[in-house]
């Protein structure tokens, strides 16, 4: 009987010291964090403003050159069918290049599908700010039944890092959490300056998806869910 308290008791201190040592990790993480986020809050102050989004002075700057955007232009169906052939070249043999280059041929010709599929592509133009951007998203993306992860996601490695202890690692995953909400908050309050290519403005409206969209998925498409700060 004493044999099986003390047992008992063993299990209890052990549970109990678990959960000490869960709380303590918890703790230091909590810790971390606040810490990080402080520094980085500092870091960021210098240049960026961290009032409310009501009261932000740059507030709306992100989007401020989207009415500039130009329309995507439709390259000359002869242009695309010559760049098709240069692509292909260094992947097929010379037989498989000289089918490919009548079939392209075939598709030229000025009553042919592909002169019927370009009149299509030019009225679909003539009405949207970018034919491409609906058919890009459905059809490389939602409707694609590959892991998205290695066909289609694009990944980053971070610099390699050496960790002699566990705090460490606590505050590097502290850091980073942070980085990535004060760059959240950046684009909460459109504070992003819009990027350009040369005189050129670009699209900005992909930011507001970056932290606020899911992908659910569907049996032949999935659909995406998006809940931007602006949208609530």
């Amino acid at each position: 009987m004493q044999k099986h308290d003390q047992k008992e008791n063993l299990t209890k201190s052990r549970k109990f010291d678990g959960l000490m040592l869960r709380a303590g990790m918890i703790r230091g993480s909590l810790a971390c964090v606040a810490c990080a986020r402080g520094k980085m809050v500092n870091e960021f102050s210098k240049n960026v403003s961290l009032r409310p989004a009501s009261t932000a002075v740059q507030m709306g700057l992100m989007m401020s050159k989207q009415r500039e955007l130009k329309k995507l232009p439709v390259p000359p169906l002869k242009e695309t069918l010559q760049m098709y052939v240069k692509s292909i070249k260094p992947l097929v043999t010379s037989g498989q290049l000289e089918k490919t280059l009548k079939v392209v041929q075939e598709f030229a010709e000025p009553n042919g599908i592909g002169a019927k599929l370009y009149r299509i592509l030019e009225s679909k133009a003539a009405s949207t700010e970018n034919w491409l951007a609906d058919w890009w998203l459905e059809g490389a993306y939602l409707s694609y039944r590959m892991p998205v992860v290695v066909y289609s996601n694009p990944a980053m490695a971070l610099p390699k890092q050496t960790f002699t202890q566990k705090d460490d690692q606590l505050k590097h995953a502290a850091l980073l959490i942070a980085g990535a909400l004060d760059f959240k908050a950046l684009i909460e309050r459109q504070q992003l300056e819009p990027e350009m290519m040369g005189k050129d403005p670009l699209d900005m409206s992909q930011y507001q998806k970056i932290f606020s969209t899911c992908r659910v998925p569907g049996y032949k498409q999935d659909r995406l869910e998006t809940y931007f700060l602006s949208d609530s």
